[in-house]
């Protein structure tokens, strides 16, 4: 998964509360990940046909159960230190799986 879509789901993990696209951006910038409103609000769009986001009407977007799944798996492959298709590609299951436990447990 992109920076820029991890980005956002942990500014909408870390607030708990439903956030608004123009405050994401606000966080993006300050974190120096350079991105529009109407971009941010694309990737929100994506993530909710995904099942990583859900709107909240107006008062913005929250992180669903699957999305706080996919930022975990995306810290894993992050501690392991090799991106997911590397992972899912060049090495048996058994390794994989050995490697995820060890990174869990960092």
């Amino acid at each position: 998964m992109k920076k820029k879509r991890l980005s956002i789901l942990k500014i909408l993990k870390d607030s708990g509360t439903p956030v608004p696209g123009s405050l994401i951006t606000d966080e993006l910038n300050r974190m120096g990940i350079e991105i529009s409103e109407r971009t941010v609000r694309f990737h929100l769009l994506e993530m909710d046909r995904e099942g990583l986001t859900k709107s909240a009407g107006k008062q913005g977007r929250i992180i669903t159960e699957r999305g706080l799944e996919e930022l975990s798996i995306a810290r894993i492959y992050d501690k392991v230190g090799f991106s997911q298709p590397v992972l899912m590609i060049c090495l048996p299951v058994h390794v994989i799986t050995l490697l995820l436990v060890k990174a869990v447990s960092l």
